[in-house]
C-alpha cells in the first residue's frame, strides 16, 4: 500500500483526484487490505467525477495512468489479477445489487450507477413493444412518435424541434382532448425557453388554453416532485405520474440518475418523448442517456432504433452560409476544413475568428470585450433595450474564472464610458445561480437590472417578469456566461472565448454548443491551434447503456 499511497498522495496533491476519491478509496482498503481493489475504488470515484458511469478495467489494465511531466504515473494491474481480487472483496458483487460496487465482466459500477443503467434500460426496452398499429399521418417527423409509446427526436440547432412537439401536441389532442399532458426539461431555464417558444407561436397560441388538463413545462425535479426531507421524489415506481403523455426537452442535459428516476416513475401506459441534440454537451452530472439511446457511432439497426426520429433540415442556418458548414465540417471529425474553407474566408461573413497579438490572457480579454461592445449598448434608454441586449449578443466561455475575469473586465469598462460609480446599475445583467420556485426564478435564467422611481431596484428577466432585487440571493453578473449555462438558449451574435492555453475542458461538443446558440453571427477570439486542439478532443463517456438497448 506504501507505494499506492504514494501515488494517490501525489495526484491529490496536484488536484488530479479529490479528496472524495482519496477518502473512498482510503475505506475501500479498510474493509480489505487489498491494493488492487482500492485503487479500482479510487479510478471509479474519479470517473465518476468526469461524467463516466463505469471504469472498463480492460482498456486500462497493464497500463499506467496519470502519467505527466511531472509524476511517472500509477501502474495498473494486469487485468486476469484485477478481477481475481475484485471477485474476491466482500465490497464486490457480480451483476447483482445492492452492493457497493458491481462488476459486470469487465465494468466494474458503483453499485447505485450499475442498477440505475441496468434498469433504465430493461424500462426503455419494454416500452419498445406497445405501439399502435395502422397510424395515418402525412408528415412523417411525427409519425413515429404518434405510433409509439416512447419516442426520440434528435436534430441540430433550428432543425424546427418544438414546432414538432406543437405538431404532436395537436395531432394528440384531436384524437383524445381529455389527454393529460406534462412538458418537462432538465433545467429551469430550459422549461421555461420552451414555455416561451410554445407560446410565442401564433399558430398554437391557443393550445394551452383549449385543453384543460395541460400543464406548463417545469422541470424534471418539479413534475417529479422531489422530496428535499426525505430524499428521492414523490412521484416514483410506487406512486407513478397522473399522466398520458410526458414530453422531455433539451433531453441531452438529462443524467443517468435523473433519467432513471422519470422512467420508474412513468406508467407503462403512458406515451413519452425525448427531443434533443446529441451532438451538444452532455448533462454535467454523469451518463450520455440521449447519445446512447440514439446509438451514435452504431450503425447496426437494433429494434430501438425505429422509435428515433432524425431532423436533418436547418430552419435556422443558411446551408450556403459559414456558421452551418463549420458546424457541419466539425461534426465530420474535419475542424481544419472548418477553419480553413469558411471561418478564415472572408466570403464568409457570419463567423470570423480573432487571434490575440498575444499568448497572453489579458490581451484575449481585451480583444473579447471590444468585440462585446461593439454590439452591447453600455447605456440603454430603457428597459425594453435593457432586455434586447441579452437577445443580441453574448460572451461564452469555458470556465468559471475566465466568465469572472471577462465580467469584472466589462463591469468596468462599462461603468468607464458611462459614468457609473456603483456597482448596481440600469441595465446591469444578472444570471441567477440557483433555483428560487417562491420567486419563480430558476439556476441560468438573465434579466437586467432597473431602478424604480422611488429608488430601488428590480431585476427584470421579461417584459412582463419582475423581481425586487432585494429578494434576490444567488445571482452573479452576466456579461459573459459559460457555454454549459447558455445552453436551451439562442442569440443574434456570440463570441466565444478561448482560453490563451489548452485544457481538458475543451471538446467538440463545447465547441458546437457554443457556435449553434448564434442565429446570426459568431466571432471565436483565441488561436487556430487552441481551436483545432478542441475539435479534435471528441469526449466520449464510458458506460453500457447503448449495448444494452442493442446498439453494436
Amino acid at each position: 500500500m506504501l507505494e499506492l499511497c504514494k501515488g494517490l498522495n501525489i495526484l491529490q496533491q496536484q488536484k488530479i483526484i479529490s479528496q472524495i476519491d482519496y477518502n473512498f478509496a482510503s475505506f475501500v482498503y479498510n474493509i480489505q487490505k487489498n491494493d488492487n481493489v482500492t485503487l479500482a475504488a479510487c479510478l471509479l470515484s474519479y470517473d465518476e467525477r468526469q461524467g463516466n458511469i463505469c471504469l472498463d478495467l480492460s482498456a486500462i489494465a497493464g497500463s499506467k495512468n496519470f502519467v505527466d511531466d511531472d509524476f511517472a504515473g500509477v501502474q495498473m494491474p494486469v487485468f486476469d489479477e484485477w478481477i481475481k481480487d475484485l471477485n474476491s472483496h466482500p465490497w464486490v458483487a457480480e451483476k447483482q445489487y445492492p452492493a457497493p460496487l458491481v462488476l459486470d465482466n469487465n465494468l466494474l459500477y458503483l453499485g447505485k450507477r450499475w442498477f440505475e443503467e441496468t434498469g433504465l434500460a430493461e424500462n426503455i426496452k419494454s416500452r419498445l413493444k406497445s405501439n399502435i398499429d395502422n397510424v395515418s399521418c402525412a408528415d412523417e417527423d411525427i409519425k413515429t412518435s404518434l405510433k409509439y409509446n416512447f419516442s426520440v427526436i434528435n436534430g441540430g440547432p433550428g432543425s424546427g424541434k418544438t414546432t414538432i412537439v406543437l405538431k404532436i401536441l395537436t395531432a394528440l389532442l384531436q384524437q383524445n382532448d381529455n389527454l393529460k399532458i406534462a412538458l418537462a426539461a432538465p433545467t429551469g431555464k430550459a422549461a421555461d425557453r420552451l414555455k416561451q417558444s410554445i407560446d410565442n407561436n401564433p399558430e398554437y397560441k391557443n393550445l394551452n388554453e383549449n385543453n384543460k388538463n395541460w400543464q406548463d413545462p417545469k422541470t424534471i425535479h418539479r413534475l417529479l416532485k422531489q422530496d428535499k426531507i426525505k430524499g428521492g421524489y414523490r412521484y416514483n415506481q410506487n406512486k407513478q405520474l397522473p399522466y398520458d403523455l410526458i414530453i422531455v426537452d433539451e433531453a441531452s442535459m438529462v443524467s443517468l440518475s435523473m433519467m432513471f428516476a422519470l422512467f420508474v416513475a412513468i406508467k407503462k401506459t403512458s406515451k413519452i418523448i425525448l427531443i434533443g441534440d446529441y451532438n451538444q454537451l452532455e448533462a454535467v452530472e454523469a451518463g450520455d442517456v440521449f447519445a446512447s439511446v440514439c446509438g451514435t457511432g452504431y450503425t447496426n439497426s437494433p429494434e430501438i432504433a425505429k422509435h428515433i426520429t432524425q431532423l436533418t433540415e436547418s430552419y435556422r442556418f443558411k446551408i450556403d452560409g459559414g456558421i452551418y458548414n463549420v458546424l457541419q465540417s466539425i461534426n465530420n471529425n474535419n475542424p481544419k476544413k472548418a477553419l480553413d474553407d469558411f471561418i478564415l474566408n472572408p466570403k464568409y461573413k457570419d463567423i470570423t475568428l480573432i487571434e490575440p497579438d498575444a499568448d497572453e490572457n489579458e490581451d484575449t480579454m481585451n480583444r473579447a470585450l471590444d468585440c462585446f461592445l461593439e454590439n452591447y449598448k453600455h447605456s440603454p434608454k430603457n428597459i425594453t433595450e435593457a432586455l434586447g441586449n441579452l437577445k443580441k449578443i453574448s460572451c461564452l466561455a469555458t470556465t468559471n474564472k475566465t466568465v469572472d475575469d471577462f465580467n469584472q473586465l466589462a463591469q468596468q469598462k462599462i461603468q468607464k464610458l458611462s459614468n457609473i460609480t456603483t456597482n448596481i446599475y440600469n441595465g446591469k445583467p444578472l444570471m441567477i445561480t440557483q433555483n428560487d420556485y417562491n420567486l419563480n426564478v430558476f439556476n441560468g435564467d438573465c434579466g437586467v437590472l432597473w431602478q424604480n422611481d422611488n429608488g430601488s431596484y428590480k431585476l427584470h428577466l421579461s417584459d412582463e417578469q419582475e423581481i425586487d432585487f432585494n429578494q434576490l440571493k444567488n445571482y452573479k453578473t452576466a456579461y459573459a456566461i459559460t457555454t454549459h449555462k447558455s445552453q436551451g438558449s439562442e442569440y443574434d451574435k456570440i463570441i466565444m472565448l478561448l482560453p490563451a492555453k489548452y485544457n481538458k475542458i475543451l471538446s467538440l461538443q463545447l465547441i458546437y454548443t457554443a457556435i449553434s446558440r448564434a442565429k446570426k453571427n459568431v466571432v471565436i477570439i483565441g488561436t487556430r491551434d487552441i481551436f483545432i486542439k478542441a475539435c479534435n478532443n471528441k469526449t466520449t463517456r464510458t458506460g453500457y447503456l447503448n449495448h444494452r438497448l442493442g446498439w453494436k
